[in-house]
């Protein structure tokens, strides 16, 4: 398994691997319209372009024999603090249980780090199996938060932190 920066020609790989992961982990906790919202908002060709271009995000993208089987979304210096914020970590469903999501989270703690960061910081919808995920990788439940994201559709989740050591 190899970890990268993701560049500009990794932008249709990364929608592709949010398409196919979204509504296995998804949709059983939320609508299918809702999916389809939250992947237009968030995976629109230009969001992620804009996002990988950002001097303070990164896109990393996990690879297995020079495929893309995974990819998160990160940025550093959230709200003007010490924090390096997890937007998305994606593993295809067939890649996961493999250790790809535990290599993109080490390498996003090495990010982290570069970035002076003391703490990582996420959302996760609480039903997610990914709790456990990160539970087991030492993040704890800072507090709850539902946002409402538009469109009558809300996130109801865990904030969760991890300090870097």
């Amino acid at each position: 398994m190899n970890v990268r920066i993701a560049t500009l020609a990794d932008v249709n790989r990364i929608r592709e691997i949010a398409e196919i992961t979204w509504p296995v982990t998804y949709s059983s906790i939320i609508s299918l319209d809702q999916i389809q919202f939250m992947l237009d908002w968030m995976y629109d060709k230009q969001t992620i372009s804009s996002a990988i271009e950002a001097v303070n995000q990164d896109f990393l993208v996990l690879e297995i024999e020079d495929e893309i089987v995974g990819f998160a979304g990160i940025e550093h210096q959230y709200e003007g603090k010490a924090i390096t914020r997890l937007h998305k970590l994606y593993v295809l469903p067939s890649t996961q249980g493999t250790g790809g999501g535990k290599t993109l989270l080490e390498a996003i703690e090495n990010e982290a780090r570069i970035h002076k960061s003391t703490l990582l910081h996420l959302n996760v919808n609480k039903a997610n199996p990914a709790v456990q995920f990160y539970f087991k990788n030492g993040f704890e439940v800072d507090h709850e938060i539902i946002l409402d994201i538009g469109n009558g559709f809300v996130m109801d989740d865990y904030v969760m932190t991890k300090p870097i050591n």
